[in-house]
């Protein structure tokens, strides 16, 4: 990560959070392996980014196989992470403590995206580090998509005439402010966020909530939803979240599954999320295009895996091994995990 001159100093907090109670995470398949083949002319070597909070609040990155073991993913372990582990000075960004990262391939490279401790601004913080304009957001999460070429967004969220809507910005912009999206008036405060591209339109994945019946006291009915950013807002619940939610806020990952040819065509979004109890759940749908998703009838326990409450959650596909690999802090120890999601 080097060093953008223009901007010597960065906003710290005044007495820093213990950083090691959190645990944020994006991962993202590294475009220069991707068609790489062994001697034998089948296809190897894929890898992925994995781009980690560090115990100080830093920012920290390895580079894992796809395939096989993935080795020690802990953050606690220096070897093979790279970041800035002890005393960083005023020239290393320090992420606000709680946040999410984002991180998309545009232009054909990876841009990794973060929320610093102070002002709440996002910055840009690989392969370069440098602000966005006008990007100061009142939460910690933040999702990001790139069509895969030159067109990208960033989601977060923000509060309008007393309700809290989302917000999405062209990544390309330098000094654009954002515009609201429709239908997304019902997130709930401090939802997570994630976010795909369909291969036409841009999708945001939140958590939304509304009142159940007309009674002031009922409570009230949250699911997990996805909005195009385009068309009339509608968007489309995740069936069977409600029932898991029961109001709690969830973490919150999601990655499209694209595969053609062999006579097992696949274009799908899979929806990672956690339960009351931190249990992960999955539940998927059809890409139709035409900002239409068609979400089965209900959700699944993913493998029993309880994420930790200090841990956000990442997940990729790769349509050479017809999977999906979900990465997240699971159970009592301080480790990242990886577990592998098959095609169905």
């Amino acid at each position: 990560m080097s060093q953008c001159s223009c901007h010597p100093s960065f906003p710290t907090p005044a007495q820093p959070p213990n950083y090691k109670d959190m645990q944020a995470i994006a991962a993202i398949v590294n475009p220069d392996t991707v068609g790489r083949v062994d001697a034998d002319g089948k296809p190897a070597g894929q890898q992925v980014i994995l781009f980690q909070s560090l115990p100080n609040g830093t920012l920290g990155f390895d580079q894992v196989q796809f395939n096989g073991d993935h080795g020690d993913l802990s953050k606690q372990n220096e070897d093979g992470v790279i970041g800035y582990y002890t005393n960083p000075s005023k020239l290393v960004p320090t992420l606000k403590f709680g946040s999410s990262l984002a991180t998309v391939v545009l232009d054909d490279v990876v841009r990794t995206y973060g929320v610093l401790e102070g002002d709440s601004s996002v910055w840009l913080l690989s392969p370069i580090v440098m602000p966005l304009e006008n990007a100061r957001i009142p939460y910690g999460s933040i999702a990001a998509t790139s069509d895969g070429d030159k067109n990208g967004k960033l989601f977060w969220q923000d509060k309008r005439d007393g309700k809290f809507q989302l917000k999405c910005r062209d990544l390309n912009a330098r000094d654009d402010g954002g515009v609201w999206i429709d239908g997304t008036e019902d997130s709930k405060e401090g939802t997570d966020i994630a976010a795909f591209y369909d291969g036409e339109d841009f999708w945001v994945i939140y958590q939304s909530t509304s009142q159940s019946g007309n009674s002031k006291k009922a409570k009230p009915k949250d699911y997990i939803k996805a909005v195009p950013i385009t068309g009339d807002g509608q968007g489309f619940l995740v069936d069977g979240s409600s029932d898991k939610l029961n109001g709690e806020l969830a973490r919150i990952a999601a990655c499209r599954a694209e595969k053609k040819g062999g006579g097992a065509d696949v274009d799908r979004v899979y929806v990672y999320f956690t339960d009351q109890y931190s249990t992960l759940h999955v539940g998927w749908a059809n890409c139709t295009r035409g900002g239409n998703l068609t979400f089965q009838n209900d959700v699944k326990n993913f493998k029993g895996l309880i994420v930790h409450e200090k841990s956000r959650i990442a997940a990729v596909a790769s349509p050479l091994d017809s999977r999906n690999e979900i990465y997240a802090v699971t159970g009592t120890n301080s480790k990242i995990s990886h577990t592998a999601d098959k095609w169905n």
